[in-house]
């Protein structure tokens, strides 16, 4: 048996999947719209859940351009959010996120490496501990991408 969360989860992706198909640029914009009006806006716990979902769809499905300058610009305000599970789902998202970032966009390099460094703080062991967990796999990558953006030399 499916739970509310499990059909949301599988909506979210039909979702990604018809605005990635759908051709009308401003019909495409109008849903996105929508979806972050009342999703990542909303203040129940689980719509801005089912909007990271909807996020973590979005970085497999769309270009590294329409991510840029539809989802990357609010995603980094979660950061923040009152709820600890919202903010352990952004740290697991933020590998993907990191991908989707262009090395020359130096405002947004700048946020991530802000919402990185309020994640790795957080008092909630859970959020902190998500960059612990995957320290080989994650916060390596990471480390290196942070001083490459920088312009520090590796030795």
């Amino acid at each position: 048996m499916y739970g509310v969360f499990e059909i949301r989860k599988t909506a979210c992706l039909c979702l990604v999947k018809l605005l990635k198909t759908l051709h009308n640029e401003k019909k495409r914009l109008e849903i996105l719209k929508y979806v972050t009006e009342h999703f990542f806006k909303s203040k129940s716990y689980f719509n801005r859940m089912v909007y990271l979902q909807f996020v973590a769809f979005s970085l497999d499905f769309f270009s590294q351009n329409f991510v840029k300058i539809n989802i990357i610009p609010d995603i980094f305000k979660l950061a923040n959010d009152r709820v600890p599970n919202i903010r352990r789902k952004l740290a697991s998202l933020m590998m993907g996120i990191r991908r989707r970032i262009d090395r020359n966009d130096g405002e947004n390099i700048n946020r991530f490496n802000e919402c990185v460094e309020i994640l790795k703080k957080d008092i909630d062991l859970d959020v902190s501990e998500v960059f612990l967990m995957k320290k080989g796999k994650f916060w390596g990558v990471l480390f290196v991408f942070y001083l490459s953006l920088n312009f520090y030399l590796i030795l």
